[in-house]
C-alpha cells in the first residue's frame, strides 16, 4: 500500500479507518476531476473509467479509444465467469452479481481495495453519524472523522444500468460490500437500499484488520 494512503487515512467516529479519497482518485482537491475516482459494478474487482468533466455526464477519455465496451445482458454474459474474463465489459442491466459472496463482511479475492483494505460492510456502519458541514462546488465536507482534515466527498455521480453517466456534480454514490446498498451524498446524506447491483458507483476503502483473502465459489 502506498505510504501516502496510510498517512492520510482518516478515523471515523465509529472506529472505521478510511481512505481519504475514492479508489482511483489522484487527489482530494475540490473541483478537480482527478479527485472523483473510478467506478465499479457491485462485486467486481476491475474498475471502469470515471467521468472526464466535473460539470457534465461524460466519461474520461480512454486509451485506446473505446477501451470500455457496454454489452447487453444475455445468457452468455449474465454470469461472473464472463465478467471476470471480460474486465472491460460493463454488463448492462445485469443480474450476474446478486450474491453477497463476491463482496461481503470479509475481504474476498474480488474486492478491489488493496491488500489491508476492503469495501466497507453494512454492519460496520462506516458512515454512521455523518453530517455535512459544508457543501461546495462539486462536493461536500463532513465532520465525522475524529482526525483533521474533514472528509471530502466529490459529486462523482454514478454509472446507470444502461452504461450512461448520471448526476455528475449532483451526488456521490459509494458502495457498501452488502449487495444493493449505497451511501448517497447529495443535498442530504442517506442510505439507498434499492440501488441496483448493475449500476456503477465509487468505492471508499476501509482498513481491514484481518488481512485474509477468501475465495468465493464461482
Amino acid at each position: 500500500v502506498d505510504a501516502d494512503i496510510e498517512l492520510n487515512a482518516q478515523l471515523y467516529r465509529n472506529g472505521a479507518l478510511m481512505m481519504d479519497r475514492n479508489l482511483g482518485a489522484l487527489n482530494v482537491t475540490p473541483g478537480d476531476v482527478s479527485s472523483y475516482g473510478l467506478f465499479y459494478q457491485w462485486g467486481r474487482k476491475d474498475p471502469f473509467v470515471g467521468c472526464g468533466n466535473v460539470a457534465d455526464n461524460t466519461y474520461a477519455v480512454t486509451y485506446p479509444e473505446g477501451a470500455i465496451e457496454f454489452v447487453d445482458n444475455s445468457s452468455s454474459s449474465n454470469n461472473y465467469n464472463y465478467a471476470e474474463s471480460h474486465p472491460n465489459h460493463f454488463i448492462k442491466d445485469s443480474r450476474w452479481n446478486d450474491d453477497d459472496k463476491f463482496w461481503g463482511v470479509h475481504k474476498t479475492m474480488y474486492d478491489p481495495c488493496p491488500i489491508g483494505w476492503r469495501v466497507p460492510d453494512f454492519d460496520t456502519d462506516a458512515w454512521g453519524g455523518f453530517n455535512a458541514i459544508s457543501y461546495i462546488n462539486n462536493g461536500a465536507y463532513f465532520n465525522s472523522p475524529l482526525s483533521e482534515p474533514t472528509a471530502y466527498y466529490p459529486y462523482s455521480g454514478f454509472m446507470n444500468y444502461n452504461g450512461t453517466l448520471g448526476e455528475v456534480n449532483q451526488v456521490t454514490s459509494v458502495w457498501y460490500s452488502t449487495r444493493a446498498i449505497i451511501f448517497r451524498v447529495a443535498s442530504d446524506v442517506r442510505l439507498n437500499y434499492g440501488s441496483s447491483v448493475y449500476n456503477g458507483s465509487v468505492v471508499r476503502c476501509m482498513k481491514d484488520a484481518e488481512f485474509t483473502v477468501t475465495t468465493a465459489a464461482k
